[in-house]
């Protein structure tokens, strides 16, 4: 019976077959792994080129400019104060 199953699994050649799919599924796992490799580092660089553009845009910085003078009279207002009489009042 072992000679005969034997000569089945020789004659049906399923040792070069299962060894053919163990070699396709290592090279298929191989190309996955590139691509998402590659597709990673393609998404990562878009992002950055977003970011950057963000930041150095016209826009941000009329925000900033717009930003640090509303900083500056804030400042301005409080150094002209009277604190006391500001306490005084409360």
């Amino acid at each position: 019976v072992t000679q005969r199953l034997n000569g089945e699994i020789q004659a049906l050649e399923l040792p070069q077959k299962a060894e053919a799919l163990k070699l396709f599924l290592e090279e298929t796992k191989a190309t996955v792994a590139v691509y998402l490799e590659s597709l990673r580092d393609t998404k990562i660089t878009l992002i950055i080129n977003w970011l950057q553009e963000a930041l150095s845009s016209a826009s941000l910085a009329h925000m900033k400019a717009k930003f640090r003078e509303t900083l500056e009279d804030t400042r301005d207002r409080m150094y002209q104060m009277d604190i006391q009489q500001e306490l005084q009042r409360y």
